[in-house]
């Protein structure tokens, strides 16, 4: 299937404290290695508090609805399921998500997702940092073979504030972005993350979406590290980890209009790659 990629100038390896985008070759190659571990039911996550070893949908998935259902952190008032309203998500649903995969074919999906995202992201060390963020109004962009919705997202976390430094034509860390093709059964993007440079591991995503009765949209999203599972609904988003009960992470926003910003620029590059 091919696909073109948009990509967003980043900042560069040793500059910032987030991933660094590792060149085209390079990211296409982890898109590719993810979303065929999680097709053929052979997932490996590399991070040190995740299941161990090559795992199947079925045990992601019952430790990511677990998390969403029941579990709460410090600072928390209520689970990401009650967070939502009536949020819960059965293991089955996650897993149908990751067995007959799809993405979005138009920006109506991401249209769902835009706004200013205002909340806390809770870990199990303090009681919640706050964990703002601007997801763009989506827009649509076409080549030969396909039309593509892109959202472009700047994180305003106080990490990301302070730690990412302005470079290379004002595009730091605080930017990332995600993309839908019609016809490509994924999503797929770019989020740098408040970590160290991977080389693309952490902040490649490829995302299977899903809907949850009438108005709960939600998106598997795996990495080579990682995997959350984060759903919109009543103008209200969760994300959680697949960490470890002793450190999996919640987020729990509330989605208004976004204030008025001056966007940053982005230099978009277009490659023909093959998924």
């Amino acid at each position: 299937m091919e696909v073109v990629t948009l990509l967003f100038l980043l900042g560069t390896a040793g500059y910032v404290h987030a991933d660094c985008y590792p060149g085209d070759t390079a990211y296409t190659a982890i898109i590719q290695n993810v979303y065929h571990g999680v097709t053929s039911d052979n997932i490996v996550l590399s991070g040190t508090d995740q299941l161990p070893g090559t795992i199947n949908r079925k045990q992601l998935c019952d430790r990511l609805t677990s998390h969403h259902n029941n579990g709460i952190n410090t600072g928390m008032a209520k689970t990401n399921q009650d967070f939502l309203g009536n949020g819960y998500i059965s293991s089955s649903q996650c897993q149908n998500a990751l067995t007959y995969t799809q993405g979005y074919n138009s920006i109506t999906g991401w249209q769902r997702w835009d706004g200013y995202h205002s909340g806390k992201w809770y870990n199990t060390v303090n009681g919640g940092d706050n964990d703002g963020a601007q997801w763009n109004a989506p827009y649509s962009t076409s080549d030969a073979n396909h039309v593509y919705a892109v959202q472009s997202v700047r994180f305003d976390s106080a990490y990301h504030i302070n730690n990412c430094h302005t470079k290379y034509s004002g595009v730091t860390c605080r930017y990332g972005w995600i993309q839908s093709g019609t016809g490509v059964q994924y999503v797929w993007g770019w989020n740098p993350k408040d970590d160290h440079c991977q080389n693309g591991h952490r902040g490649a995503v490829v995302g299977f979406t899903f809907t949850v009765g009438q108005s709960q949209y939600c998106i598997v999203w795996v990495t080579e590290e990682e995997a959350f599972l984060e759903c919109v609904k009543n103008g209200c988003r969760t994300s959680t980890t697949s960490g470890a009960l002793a450190s999996e992470g919640y987020g729990q926003w509330n989605i208004g209009v976004p204030p008025p910003v001056v966007l940053q620029p982005q230099r978009i590059r277009n490659s023909n790659t093959v998924y």
